[in-house]
């Protein structure tokens, strides 16, 4: 019996011999399906990767875009688009531009070379005739004259004398400059503009008679016309450019509108350089200002040679630099009428020894009498 037990026991031990063995087995065989973890993420890791190789690639197809972009499609640069804006907002009644025309290539038998525009208005061009006096017509093929282009008669120097018609409105820049024989002109009651340069080096111009009905003057208009000795401007002129005078050494006598109340720059000038009529006009000692004006404009007699001015008591302003850098004015009397005096009025005029100010004047500005170094 005890045989017995002995072996049932020998057998119980192989059994349990086996099973374990068999145990040791099946876990071998299964830690290498449990170790492919590793092998999983390595395949997941690419995939996280590929949004930045994509960026890369959209990045770079953005650039060579908008590069191609900047060599077919050039942007507009600031100051382009600045000028662009500038042109639109530029008002009208400052410019001297001349309207667009239907060219016709015609001339007359008067020797007028002009154009015509779609409105039944003619433009004189040019002159290829012989005349030393004119009389431009009023009229040419049906068209009315009522301009005279840019250059059209300049350094025609036999003419003498020249005409204008009613009907003719504007004068463009340079029309009769260099024209030395020139002595007399005559100006229509429908002129509103004379533009810049329009009479300069006419050395002969003695006399000028701008009629009621020309609002705008452009800069150098009547410059180095050296015999002008007058001229009466009309209450109509509101706007005057640079140095419409300059260095005519024989006026003496000239009057101011009453209703000038603007300097506008540009057209011959610097674009920062306003007023200054009178600048070089060295026999012109007094301008009349008329009962009636308020304003005297921003420059108005800057530079100029005049000893003494008289400011009606209409006058409520005085502007910028109005009176700046006269030598040789040594007194003034401000009415009780002006308000202001702005900046720099009576700047730089050295013999200033009196000056005369009323109860009136609320505001005066900043450096309006610096450097009136003989004022005490």
């Amino acid at each position: 019996m005890s045989v017995n037990h002995k072996s049932l026991l020998s057998v119980l031990l192989s059994i349990l011999i086996s099973f374990s063995s068999s145990f040791s087995v099946l876990a071998e065989e299964e830690i290498p399906a449990e170790q492919d973890g590793p092998d999983i993420q390595e395949t997941v890791i690419p995939e996280q990767e590929e949004p930045e190789e994509v960026s890369e690639i959209i990045e770079e197809a953005s650039v060579e875009e908008i590069t191609e972009t900047a060599e077919t499609e050039p942007m507009e640069t600031e100051a382009e688009v600045l000028q662009d804006t500038v042109e639109e907002i530029t008002p009208e009644e400052f410019t001297e531009e001349e309207p667009e025309t239907e060219l016709l290539a015609e001339s007359t038998e008067d020797g007028y070379t002009w154009t015509a525009g779609t409105d039944g208005t003619a433009a004189i061009t040019g002159y290829t005739g012989t005349d030393t006096e004119l009389s431009i017509p009023a009229e040419i093929d049906g068209n009315k004259v009522t301009s005279i282009s840019a250059n059209a008669f300049k350094n025609k120097t036999a003419i003498t004398k020249v005409i204008l018609p009613e009907g003719m409105m504007q004068l463009y820049g340079y029309v009769f400059a260099g024209c030395t024989s020139l002595e007399e002109i005559v100006l229509p009651s429908t002129l509103t503009m004379i533009g810049d340069h329009c009479f300069s080096g006419c050395k002969s111009l003695k006399t000028i008679n701008p009629q009621e009905g020309i609002v705008t003057i452009f800069a150098y208009a009547f410059e180095n016309c050296t015999s002008l000795e007058e001229i009466h401007l009309p209450d109509s002129v509101t706007k005057m450019g640079y140095q419409v005078f300059l260095n005519d050494k024989a006026l003496k006598t000239v009057n101011y509108p009453k209703n000038y109340n603007t300097s506008i720059d540009g057209y011959g000038a610097n674009s920062y350089a306003f007023g200054q009529l009178f600048y070089g006009c060295t026999s012109l000692e007094t301008v009349t200002i008329p009962e009636g004006t308020e304003t005297i404009a921003n420059y108005a007699f800057s530079k100029s040679h005049i000893k003494t001015i008289q400011i009606p008591d209409s006058v409520t302003l005085i502007g910028s630099y109005a009176f700046s850098e006269c030598a040789g004015l040594t007194e003034i009397s401000v009415p009780g009428s002006v308000t202001k005096i702005d900046t720099y009025a009576f700047y730089k005029c050295t013999n200033l020894t009196d000056a005369t100010l009323n109860k009136g004047l609320t505001q005066l500005q900043g450096f309006a009498f610096s450097g009136c170094t003989s004022l005490e």
